[in-house]
């Protein structure tokens, strides 16, 4: 057996490891929750039905947002439910006549400050959950910006053992 010598591991840095890898999970559990939410807004901020039962449309919706990524879902996010102040709502046209129609929508209007801190802090959260993401990026570490998302989720605990790391 042509094996490199093993070190063996103080039980300081295994404990540092375990705690690194708990924090590190308790991230992708929270980001997971993010992906869940907005698949509910997705779904609900808009409910209609025309011509058909308002329970297979809404039922439509939901099958369609469970399908949608991430990525897709911060898209959509930000064309239909978050708009800023700037942008003016364009009425759809009405249904026939001859078809009862029901439709209501909800949106969350911001400033377009707001909106674009808004529209960059959610494609941040795309990018941290995308595979082979960078956890630690120097340019911008965890404890720094507006979105630290790993260190705000672990409520800095990652920070203090980081001289130590």
């Amino acid at each position: 057996m042509t094996g490199l010598p093993i070190q063996p591991i103080d039980e300081e840095l295994q404990t540092l490891q375990r705690e690194v890898q708990r924090m590190l999970g308790r991230c992708l559990l929270r980001l997971q929750q993010y992906e869940q939410l907005m698949k509910a807004i997705v779904a609900h901020h808009e409910i209609s039905a025309s011509g058909s039962p308002l329970e297979s449309n809404q039922a439509e919706r939901i099958a369609d947002a469970a399908n949608k990524t991430l990525g897709t879902l911060v898209g959509t996010l930000l064309g239909t439910y978050v708009t800023s102040g700037d942008q003016d709502e364009v009425a759809e046209p009405d249904a026939p006549d001859n078809i009862i129609s029901f439709k209501m929508k909800m949106s969350l209007r911001m400033s377009a400050a707001d909106f674009d801190t808004t529209q960059n802090d959610l494609k941040e959260l795309v990018l941290l959950q995308q595979p082979g993401a960078p956890l630690y990026r120097p340019a911008r570490p965890l404890e720094s910006g507006r979105m630290p998302w790993c260190a705000r989720v672990l409520g800095g605990g990652l920070q203090s053992r980081r001289s130590t790391l």
